[in-house]
């Protein structure tokens, strides 16, 4: 696949494909707020503007289940917490005790993965919130953002490794070095066409 990288004009930014018209969807993650923003080079010119929508401590990255709930990781409280597609909270403490919360994906089954940054590893969660494994993927060198595609295969941007890793739906390696050379990747998507979409803090 290819790959489109965007810089950020905010404090952090992930970014997600949206599941109507296959188009990446830039979410902006100010100190307390997230929002979206639809229109990435507005995003990377311009400051922030849209209205609150999910008002949160330290939110790094949100993402979203077949059923349109929302899933949000707050990297302050470490934990994950659960939202319904109006924004209305289900479960605040959906998921704690994490290290650095960063970057999450849901696959087509409603697993959760989730990247912790201070821990160099991604954990796998069921639907229900409990762990699967919560070593799922290891020795990852600051891992930031998680994407699954439609085949279940993970892709992990590793901040501090500069690259983007490719893993099997069982956590195994399939190639360390899919996309390298990035200047500190954070967030990363996938389209339903299999084409990565990394945001870049730097470059």
């Amino acid at each position: 696949g290819g790959i489109t990288a965007f810089s950020s004009a905010v404090d952090q930014a992930s970014i997600a494909v949206n599941a109507v018209n296959d188009a990446p969807t830039i979410i902006g993650v100010t100190n307390r707020t997230l929002a979206e923003n639809a229109d990435a080079q507005a995003l990377a010119e311009e400051a922030l503007t849209a209205s609150d929508w999910i008002t949160v401590s330290g939110p790094t990255d949100v993402a979203s289940d077949a059923s349109g709930n929302l899933y949000v990781t707050q990297a302050a409280p470490n934990k994950v917490s659960k939202y319904s597609s109006s924004g209305s909270a289900i479960d605040t403490d959906f998921i704690i005790s994490l290290s650095s919360p960063g970057g999450m994906a849901v696959d087509a089954s409603g697993n959760l993965f989730v990247a912790e940054y201070s821990a160099n590893k991604v954990s796998q969660y069921s639907s229900s919130g409990s762990a699967i494994n919560a070593d799922f993927i290891t020795n990852v060198s600051g891992p930031g953002g998680v994407a699954v595609d439609a085949s279940g295969n993970l892709f992990v941007t590793e901040f501090e490794g500069g690259k983007v890793s490719q893993y099997s739906p069982d956590g195994s390696v399939l190639n360390a070095d899919f996309i390298t050379g990035l200047s500190n990747p954070s967030g990363v998507a996938v389209d339903a066409s299999g084409n990565l979409y990394v945001t870049q803090s730097r470059g």
